[in-house]
């Protein structure tokens, strides 16, 4: 598809990509197989759609991981897979926060909706995961949880703004940087 510059075809390929662990269900807890596989291809999208710049692809793909992570943890996580499940949040988590600000950060770029959709949601979607993941036994971490989100996005404004990069996407980063110290207040 981004040989050709299909995007049509990507969406159609992304989809079946996001399907084909459902075709494949078992009863088995698939989680050492359809974490693995929906990194590769998050991966794979955010190679394709920065380098075609295919905003609606990135989108596509951040809602189905979304939605698989989510259909996931209501039907099969259990507590012993904490650390994994954090690992492989956290990974999926840079990959969609990267991409957001990518094209304004490296190359310069104007920031369309869609990347400041992901500059917002991504984070906004990990916080929640964590959150809903810690809440049981780790609920007293969740302030400084937010506490480091907050020094994360901080730096990364900082960065932003010594890169020279779009002036909205260094203030979307420091905007979130001050909505999670604001945060941190009532969690601990």
């Amino acid at each position: 598809a981004g040989r050709f510059d299909a995007q049509p075809t990507a969406i159609l390929g992304l989809l079946g990509g996001f399907l084909t662990p459902y075709m494949l269900r078992t009863e088995q807890n698939p989680f050492w197989i359809l974490f693995p596989y929906l990194a590769l291809l998050d991966f794979s999208v955010v190679v394709l759609a920065a380098w075609r710049r295919w905003r609606s692809l990135q989108s596509c793909a951040f809602a189905a991981t979304l939605l698989a992570w989510m259909g996931w943890f209501g039907s099969q996580y259990t507590p012993d897979q904490l650390g994994s499940t954090l690992a492989m949040l956290s990974l999926l988590f840079a990959l969609f926060a990267g991409l957001g600000g990518l094209h304004a950060l490296l190359w310069g770029r104007p920031l369309y909706p869609e990347d400041l959709a992901l500059v917002f949601l991504s984070p906004l979607a990990y916080f929640a995961a964590v959150y809903a993941l810690t809440f049981d036994d780790y609920r007293h971490w969740q302030g400084l949880m937010a506490v480091g989100m907050s020094a994360v996005y901080f730096a990364a404004a900082r960065s932003a703004r010594w890169r020279s990069a779009s002036p909205l996407l260094t203030a979307s980063l420091l905007a979130i940087s001050i909505c999670f110290i604001v945060l941190a207040v009532p969690l601990y």
